[in-house]
């Protein structure tokens, strides 16, 4: 009897093994049904979080990195080919200044975007220490057919009403070293970035050593260096995991 269930059981181990090998094949691509209620066809080699990896199986996936013209460019930039999204970057300002630089992180989940600035100076252990000073918080949202804008920076917290224009540029200054300079850039192939030596924008603010990276049209990494500022500043992007952004109740005053 004992040999019988060790057998059995050694068997099913076995069953279950095979399955998993050939859950998904990276090779050959298909669907997921073997028509007897099974899983054991290909996957797909989704990859929604732009992270270059089948999501199902994890193998490496082709990638294209370049843009076409100047719409599909600022399109990326300014995000609007992904509905959940987070940037996060640090500003290190040059100088004895207090405080002395700066952490922000930017979220979206599909409908509410957040926008979150936290001031720090460093301890004699070199860490950040967060001053609460300046912090401010901004958040926008749509509900129904409306755009609101919420700001919060002590004492100050305010609810306003803005317009579909607003809504979509809400992040665009902290990409603005790249948004509408698509004919100023060079495409690297050995690093598989977008790179410019020097960028003016608008409002004569000069940046250096930009470079921007994209994977199937959608923007995912950013850096460039800034007068001012006693590092580069590198704005890591990542696409999916934001689950919904809470927010305070919408009082227009």
């Amino acid at each position: 009897m004992k040999k019988s269930i060790t057998i059995t059981t050694l068997t099913l181990l076995i069953l279950i093994l095979v399955v998993t090998m050939v859950a998904c094949n990276p090779d050959t691509p298909g669907n997921n049904n073997d028509g007897n209620g099974g899983n054991n066809a290909p996957c797909t080699h989704a990859d929604a979080n732009y992270d270059e990896k089948c999501d199902t199986c994890g193998v490496n996936v082709d990638v294209v990195r370049t843009i076409a013209n100047a719409e599909e460019w600022d399109n990326a930039i300014a995000l609007n080919k992904s509905n959940n999204y987070m940037l996060k970057t640090t500003l290190v300002f040059s100088g004895n200044y207090s405080p002395a630089g700066s952490d922000t992180v930017i979220t979206f989940d599909g409908v509410t975007k957040k926008w979150e600035t936290k001031y720090f100076d460093f301890g004699e252990n070199g860490e950040k220490e967060y001053t609460e000073k300046d912090d401010h918080m901004s958040i926008t949202t749509k509900v129904d057919n409306k755009y609101y804008h919420y700001y919060k920076s002590d004492p100050v917290e305010r609810w306003s009403e803005v317009d579909q224009e607003y809504y979509d540029n809400f992040i665009q200054n902290i990409t603005c070293a790249v948004f509408g300079f698509f004919e100023q850039f060079t495409f690297n192939a050995t690093t598989g970035q977008y790179e410019a030596e020097t960028i003016v924008d608008s409002d004569d603010i000069t940046y250096t050593n930009v470079k921007v990276a994209f994977v199937n049209g959608v923007m995912t990494g950013l850096s460039w260096c800034q007068t001012g500022a006693a590092e580069p500043i590198v704005v890591e992007i990542t696409h999916g995991g934001v689950e919904t952004i809470e927010y305070p109740e919408i009082v227009i005053n």
